[in-house]
């Protein structure tokens, strides 16, 4: 059956103008998404625990990795993981065997709920306690048989870091803010105000609370606090430049 000139050049029309709405609506798609990329909270705050000597000066560090989403009103979580990083201090490899079994750690508002991974507790009553330290913890999250003990579990400072852990807290004055509430946090425990503690055991060495692999120490917030960009924000951004990027040509076309 034969078609008509006009007919499949109004085809043709019609696709192309199918095409140029698409791909307005892609481009707008692009910008959206970059704009939603800058309003979530842009950044995950890293606290460095230890550095060279724990209390008993042992070489001992981690860190507590944390970010801040707005679950409800006036509800926050406080999702992290964390990390031994014994064994890239001087103690080298010879710590790969270095067992964290402890996090504890100051935070804002009433603690309402926790989660943790498979093999971890938590307390949250405010009276948690670490060898050592003379304060008491809002939060403490342990692998043995409480906040201050060692026991058989904990993670490796050969296994990467172990997410799986949150916590959830009421707190009023920040207009269900997640980011203004990240940056408080942060403040805090950059100005000492707040504090964060690690527990470590199976230390190897000679030191004061070490030896033959049996020796435990607590560090604390002494090394840096710091906020980078979550991988998760910088999709969204790169997404929304690049639909700026296609609208400007488009205009410019």
């Amino acid at each position: 059956m034969a078609v008509s000139k006009s007919v499949q050049v109004a085809g043709v029309k019609g696709l192309t103008g199918g095409l140029r709405l698409l791909s307005r609506r892609c481009v707008a798609f692009l910008v959206a998404a970059g704009f939603l990329g800058m309003a979530l909270p842009s950044h995950a705050v890293i606290i460095q625990i230890g550095d060279t000597s724990g209390n008993n000066g042992t070489a001992v560090s981690g860190e507590l990795d944390f970010s801040v989403s707005n679950i409800g009103t006036n509800l926050y979580r406080m999702s992290f993981s964390i990390d031994n990083t014994s064994n890239t201090g001087v103690g080298g490899s010879a710590f790969n065997n270095v067992r964290l079994t402890g996090v504890a750690f100051d935070t804002l508002g009433s603690i309402v709920m926790v989660s943790t991974p498979t093999g971890w507790r938590a307390q949250t009553d405010g009276t948690a306690t670490l060898p050592g330290e003379a304060s008491t913890f809002d939060a403490c999250f342990f692998s043995g048989p409480n906040c201050g003990a060692g026991g058989n579990g904990g993670l490796l400072a050969s296994a990467g870091s172990l997410s799986g852990f949150s916590v959830s807290f009421s707190l009023n004055g920040f207009a269900n803010n997640a980011g203004n509430v990240q940056s408080a946090l942060l403040a805090g425990f950059n100005s000492g105000q707040l504090a964060a503690c690690m527990r470590f055991i199976a230390i190897p060495g000679s030191g004061p609370g070490a030896g033959n692999g049996s020796g435990s120490d607590v560090a604390c917030n002494g090394g840096s606090t710091v906020s980078v960009p979550e991988p998760g924000t910088l999709v969204l951004l790169g997404t929304g430049l690049l639909g700026v990027g296609l609208f400007r040509r488009r205009r410019t076309t």
